[in-house]
């Protein structure tokens, strides 16, 4: 198969086809909803090939034909039949004063009057009577008098860019509505209408009545129309795998599953990652912002409430300026996916990282932000995996013991429990998890068998590692307590599921004191091989 450009970056359709970029076919998710007329909304995370969806639309509509020789809808579109198309982004733009979007609304609506002939005294009028009447001029001008279609991207934009300002990102909301108000009140003369995003607050926030939009997001058939499968990477990008860790690529780069069964992988990441042929957070660095990690910590979020998540599928598909329910926002922009979906009614969906480079930078920053302190978390892990994997479980201590010997003492009251002592435990337990994972090693909190939760277990090369944590309230009552921590992995034989790995096993108590608030007490027993 022959060799083609990397597509980083481009969201034109047609630059795509025209100059031999590589292209996954996404036709025939996009024949499924433009053959018939329907208004239809799509959240999926930043850079994850809206755009390039959106443009793909644009020119089907316009009947660019050329553009689509060999793709699936090629057969199966009338291409004599183009429709007048209106596509607004909101991707660029300045948001951030109160009369921006009203002005980046009102530059658009003024290039596509120029465009469509409408005489410019219309700019007088209120920004809905404008795209109204542009609306019914398009329809009613067109050769064939054929309905419009409305494509709007990045819709949110103008609100998640000012969404710490909450008086601002209601103005610009209310700007919004008075916008799809109006393409509402246009829909005898609109064909078919697409709005992508991040945020899930379009339905009940901007859209209302019978004619709000069909979300797609969480629907099965849609599941992978952003994104690439593993067979795309087997057929389209197949000249670009020689030589590489499949294993790994996965790990760093695939998971996003909106519907808990067809994993897809990051475009944005794959694209980088076959150029440079490095594995590096390329989808990270293009924009996480830090107000992200410092709206967690003023939520009390820490790195354990990450774990073991479920939630209701309702609810992940909400989002409201002044309740910002974080764990739906982090699934919307792409920090949690969907492992498992339970139940028939309501449906409760699993949730977890998607991927290595997701788990790393979240519960780095997360650290960063709780502590103050810059790489605490990937420095302070790699030191407990080195001493992990030589068996050095006093070194391993004293690498625990200098984290939580820097750590503010504000920390330790970030568990509204905090003051029992299984809320002690999930505080110490919150740092050594964030460490872990911003190091980028495998492993899980609060991990079930049949006798009931062991607190931690790490897999670390050939090596599994099973921890119980207890709380004193001083180093001067550790002794017993240590001897309960490691009597409670035995008698509750946590390390049983793991007999069959042909792994080494290590059961490892700790005891915290909370006068000291670090590790008073440190035991461990290999089991034979």
């Amino acid at each position: 198969m022959q060799r083609r450009r990397l597509p980083t970056g481009i969201s034109s359709f047609d630059v795509i086809r025209n100059w031999n970029f590589y292209y996954v076919d996404k036709t025939p998710h996009i024949l499924n909803l433009v053959e018939y007329p329907g208004r239809y909304f799509l959240s999926r995370p930043r850079r994850f090939g809206k755009s390039l969806l959106v443009d793909t639309m644009a020119e089907l509509f316009h009947c660019n034909q050329k553009l689509f020789q060999g793709l699936y809808i090629h057969d199966r579109w009338d291409w004599d039949n183009p429709h007048p198309v209106l596509f607004f982004s909101f991707g660029s733009g300045s948001f951030s004063k109160p009369e921006g979007l009203e002005l980046e609304i009102s530059d658009k609506l003024a290039a596509l009057e120029r465009k469509t002939g409408i005489d410019s005294t219309h700019q007088a009028h209120s920004m809905p009577s404008r795209l109204k009447y542009l609306i019914e001029h398009l329809h009613l001008q067109h050769p064939k008098q054929n309905k419009v279609v409305i494509l709007v991207d990045e819709y949110d934009k103008p609100i998640l860019d000012v969404i710490e300002q909450p008086e601002l990102a209601n103005a610009n909301r209310d700007t919004l509505r008075e916008f799809y108000a109006a393409i509402k009140d246009s829909d005898k003369h609109v064909r078919f209408t697409f709005v992508t995003g991040i945020s899930m607050f379009a339905q009940v926030s901007l859209f209302s009545g019978p004619n709000h939009l069909t979300d797609i997001s969480l629907k099965k058939q849609y599941s992978t129309i952003c994104g690439y499968t593993e067979s795309d990477l087997d057929t389209v990008f197949a000249p670009e795998l020689e030589g590489l860790d499949r294993e790994q690529v996965r790990k760093w780069y695939n998971g996003y599953s909106w519907f808990g069964a067809e994993k897809v992988y990051n475009p944005h990441d794959i694209m980088l990652y076959f150029d440079d042929r490095e594995f590096r957070p390329y989808w990270i660095r293009t924009g996480t912002p830090r107000s992200l990690f410092k709206t967690l910590v003023e939520g009390n979020f820490h790195p354990l409430m990450l774990e073991n998540l479920e939630m209701a599928e309702e609810d992940i598909a909400k989002f409201e300026i002044h309740n910002i329910n974080l764990i739906a926002f982090l699934f919307q922009a792409g920090y949690l996916t969907i492992s498992k979906r339970c139940g028939d009614f309501p449906i409760t969906c699993k949730l977890e990282y998607p991927n290595l480079e997701v788990s790393q930078a979240l519960n780095n920053g997360l650290l960063e932000m709780l502590s103050g302190k810059s790489g605490m978390a990937t420095d302070t892990g790699l030191a407990m995996s080195r001493s992990l994997a030589e068996n050095d479980f006093p070194r391993f201590g004293k690498v625990v013991r200098s984290l939580f010997a820097s750590l503010p003492h504000q920390l330790f009251r970030v568990d509204r429990n905090a003051d029992s002592p299984s809320g002690y435990e999930r505080t110490y337990a919150t740092y050594l998890v964030g460490c872990c994972r911003g190091a980028g090693l495998k492993i899980q909190a609060e991990v079930s068998s049949v006798q009931g939760d062991a607190d931690l277990v790490l897999w670390l090369d050939q090596q599994i590692f099973i921890f119980e944590f207890k709380v004193v309230a001083s180093e001067a009552k550790s002794v017993p307590k240590l001897t309960a921590a490691m009597q409670q992995i035995r008698d509750k034989k946590y390390y049983e599921p793991y007999l069959q790995s042909d792994k080494l096993i290590h059961l490892v108590g700790m005891v915290f004191g909370k006068s000291e608030r670090n590790l008073v007490a440190l035991d461990f027993e290999t089991l034979p091989t």
